[in-house]
C-alpha cells in the first residue's frame, strides 16, 4: 500500500532534505550547484514557497520552507525532476539521482525555526568546507543573503529571518550573529534530521523507539515539536489516512505472494529468486515486480528480496509495463488483491 499522505497543510514549516543515492556526491561541480539554486528560485518563488534557510552541501542539500497553497509534495516534484533530467543528461547516465523521496519533517514554528536556520546554515563548518570565520563566504548557503541583503535575486525571505531575532533590522542582524556564533561548536542533531515524533492517524511514537527500517513504512510523517504538537497533528489526520503497516506484515505478505507464484509458474522459489533466465522464471519475476508495485513498495525492497540490484527490478518492471502484458497483469492483479489489498 502506498505510504500515506504529506503533511503539508498551507502556512506549516518543514525541514527539507534529499540525499544523493547511495551517498554519492550529487554537486560535483559549480555548474551542478548552480543549476539547482535557479530551479529552486523559479519552483519557490512561482508556488509563493518562503524559504527561511538552505544549503547545498556536495552530497545533499536542506532547506527550510513555510508552504503555500500548492502542496510541498509538488513543489518538491517539480524541483528535483527537471534537476535530475538535466543532471542525467549532463553526465551521461541515467537512474535516480538522490535516494528515494525527499524527506521532510513538520516543524513547530514557534521552538525551532530559529534553530533551525543555525542548524541549516552552518552545515558547512560541520563537514569542513568553511571555518566560522569564512561562513559568509560559502557560495552555495543561505547565510550570506541574511547578512548581505541581494533584494529580489535572494532566495531567502531575509525579513522572515530576521523577525525571529528581534523587532529592528540593526538589532536582529546583531542577534543573529552572535546565535551563528553560539552554535559552531554544534555537532549532527538526530533530532533535526528525523524529528522527534513519527505520527499517523493510529497515533504517535518517538523517533528514536522505532527502528529505523520500519519509519518510512508505518507513519505517514516526522514532526519536530513537543509532545502536545505532535499529538494535535496526530489527532487531525484520524479519519483521513491509511492505516499504520507493519515492517513484519509486509515482509510475510511479500513471502506469500512469492510462494503462489513458484507455484503458478511451476518453478522452485530459489529459481525465482535468482537471476535465471529461464522464460517461466523471467515472467514469475515480472509478476512479483508488479505485485510489489502496485502493494507501493519500493524497488530497492523488491531488488533485495529477489537477489537483485534496486536497476535490477527496475528493469524487470519496465519490460511488462501495465497493460502491455496483459496476461501476466491480471495474475498481478489477482495475487495483489489476495496478498496485500488487506495488508
Amino acid at each position: 500500500m502506498p505510504r500515506g499522505p504529506r503533511l503539508d497543510a498551507p502556512g506549516s514549516y518543514h525541514h527539507v532534505m534529499s540525499r544523493g543515492t547511495g551517498g554519492e556526491e550529487v554537486f560535483r561541480s559549480e555548474n551542478d550547484s548552480f543549476n539547482l539554486l535557479l530551479r529552486m528560485h523559479y519552483c519557490l518563488r512561482k508556488t509563493e514557497t518562503r524559504v527561511l534557510a538552505w544549503v547545498i552541501m556536495p552530497t545533499h542539500f536542506h532547506l527550510l520552507v513555510q508552504v503555500g497553497e500548492v502542496q510541498l509534495s509538488k513543489v518538491m516534484s517539480r524541483l528535483l525532476t527537471g534537476f535530475c533530467m538535466d543532471y542525467n543528461q549532463i553526465h551521461g547516465r541515467a537512474g535516480h539521482v538522490f535516494m528515494g523521496r525527499f524527506k521532510s519533517i513538520l516543524v513547530q514554528d514557534d521552538s525551532y525555526l530559529a534553530e533551525l536556520v543555525r542548524y541549516i546554515h552552518l552545515n558547512p563548518v560541520r563537514k569542513g568546507l568553511s571555518t566560522p570565520q569564512r561562513i559568509g563566504a560559502y557560495r552555495w548557503g543561505g547565510h550570506r543573503e541574511v547578512m548581505h541583503p541581494v533584494g529580489a535575486n535572494g532566495l531567502i525571505d531575509r525579513n522572515g529571518v530576521l523577525a525571529l531575532f528581534g523587532d529592528s533590522e540593526s538589532v536582529a542582524l546583531a542577534n543573529y550573529v552572535g546565535f551563528i556564533a553560539d552554535g559552531v561548536e554544534q555537532r549532527w542533531r538526530h533530532d533535526f534530521e528525523h524529528g522527534l515524533y513519527l505520527v499517523d492517524r493510529d497515533g504517535m511514537c518517538e523517533t528514536k523507539c522505532m527502528p529505523r527500517d520500519d519509519r518510512r513504512y508505518d507513519y505517514s510523517g516526522a514532526v519536530l515539536g513537543s509532545k502536545e504538537f505532535a499529538r494535535s497533528v496526530a489527532d487531525g489526520m484520524k479519519g483521513r489516512l491509511r492505516s499504520r503497516r507493519s515492517r513484519g506484515t509486509e515482509h510475510e505478505a511479500m513471502k506469500a505472494a512469492a510462494r503462489e507464484v513458484a507455484e503458478t509458474f511451476d518453478i522452485p522459489l530459489s529459481v525465482l529468486r535468482s537471476r535465471s533466465q529461464r522464460k517461466s522464471a523471467v515472467n514469475a519475476r515480472m509478476v512479483l515486480c508488479m505485485v510489489f508495485s502496485r502493494a507501493g513498495i519500493s524497488t530497492a525492497d523488491a531488488g533485495r528480496f529477489l537477489g537483485l540490484t534496486q536497476q535490477g527490478a527496475w528493469s524487470v518492471l519496465r519490460r511488462c509495463s501495465a497493460g502491455s502484458c496483459p496476461e501476466l497483469d491480471e495474475v498481478a492483479a489477482s495475487l495483489f488483491e489476495r496478498h496485500f489489498n488487506d495488508a
